[in-house]
């Protein structure tokens, strides 16, 4: 389910962003955020700890990756656009609990 939301959140919010005329990065950063807050929005409803604040979770690489999708495909149809990011953040995701991929922890800075 957390797949499946942040890539919705991903494309819907890349979407509005392109629809109000931002620039491509606008809307990669505008989708990252939606598809993160989205995700957290969620976890929370469920009474569940949101994933993107446990340690190692790439939760913020598959989301940007799904957006970057999406605003390459775009200007082709949004609709094989909204699909590909959807599947490529499930994909990932599923990848990442398979394999067991995670992030390095954040150091302090000196």
């Amino acid at each position: 389910l957390d797949a499946l939301t942040i890539g919705l959140y991903a494309a819907v919010g890349t979407q509005y962003a392109l629809d109000f005329d931002v620039s491509w990065i606008g809307a990669i950063v505008v989708g990252l955020f939606a598809s993160l807050t989205g995700g957290v929005v969620v976890a929370v409803l469920r009474g569940e700890r949101p994933a993107i604040l446990m340690r190692g979770e790439p939760y913020a690489v598959i989301a940007l990756t799904g957006v970057i999708v999406y605003v390459l495909l775009a200007p082709v149809d949004g609709s094989v656009a909204s699909i590909a990011a959807i599947a490529t953040v499930v994909v990932l995701r599923l990848l990442v609990v398979r394999r067991g991929w995670s992030t390095p922890a954040i150091r302090p800075l000196p």
